[in-house]
């Protein structure tokens, strides 16, 4: 079983190296299965932070631009695609929640349906409705839990070890831009891993000065974590 797991593409501030040796890399291994994790799109003008103006892509450029990188990574393999939504996603949703509620439970907002996911036959792991809030969000794969993990600390591998400690199981984390690993040792003698699966976005925005982010992916193959490191 080989699955691979990348996220943080950050749609329309996609690091397009990243992205090239990453699709060389797909096409040539043929995966089983390929994870999203999270946050595949900015959402830049649906940000609560303050921005400058014009200093992103509009809406729908971004939703135009991210349905092409859909398109293309589904026609590299025949590997079944799972995109799980990220705090980015979520943008959307509590801005339907907080500026416009009357839409809300309007389906063709969905981002699974902006994005023509069913047709390309990927399946969308949403947070449920009813939150109002961003939650943990993942998939289990083999032996690791992936996910867009509600949890970012500052040095590398400090994420993982929270949720290893949290929760007592592998983890393959999102969400941090960076990589890092934490091993933790039970007193069975199972050793636990905690990953922290790099980014594939931009690692010199111009909205942020000095980021510690570092570009790549993880493969798990057969319950193995393989990190693949992207010198930028």
């Amino acid at each position: 079983m080989h699955t691979v797991v990348f996220g943080d593409v950050h749609i329309p501030n996609q690091n397009n190296k990243a992205v090239k040796i990453l699709f060389e890399h797909i096409k040539k291994n043929n995966p089983d299965r390929i994870i999203i994790n999270g946050d595949l799109l900015d959402m830049w003008e649906l940000s609560s932070f303050d921005r400058a103006p014009k200093g992103g892509k509009t809406f729908s450029e971004e939703i135009h631009l991210a349905q092409s990188f859909l398109g293309e990574l589904s026609r590299l393999s025949e590997a079944q695609i799972t995109y799980i939504e990220g705090n980015h996603s979520f943008r959307l949703r509590k801005y339907l929640l907080t500026q416009a509620p009357e839409l809300y439970d309007l389906d063709v907002l969905d981002i699974d349906n902006l994005l023509g996911l069913d047709d390309l036959d990927i399946e969308y792991v949403a947070i449920p409705d009813e939150c109002s809030k961003f939650q943990d969000n993942y998939v289990m794969d083999q032996n690791f839990y992936v996910g867009h993990f509600n949890a970012v600390r500052g040095a590398s591998g400090a994420t993982a070890k929270q949720l290893v400690d949290k929760y007592g199981v592998n983890i393959i984390q999102a969400h941090v831009h960076r990589g890092g690993v934490y091993y933790k040792r039970l007193i069975t003698g199972e050793i636990l891993t905690g990953i922290e699966g790099y980014c594939m976005c931009d690692l010199n925005p111009s909205y942020m000065r000095n980021c510690n982010w570092q570009a790549g992916w993880v493969d798990i193959v057969d319950e193995e974590p393989i990190l693949h490191h992207i010198p930028c």
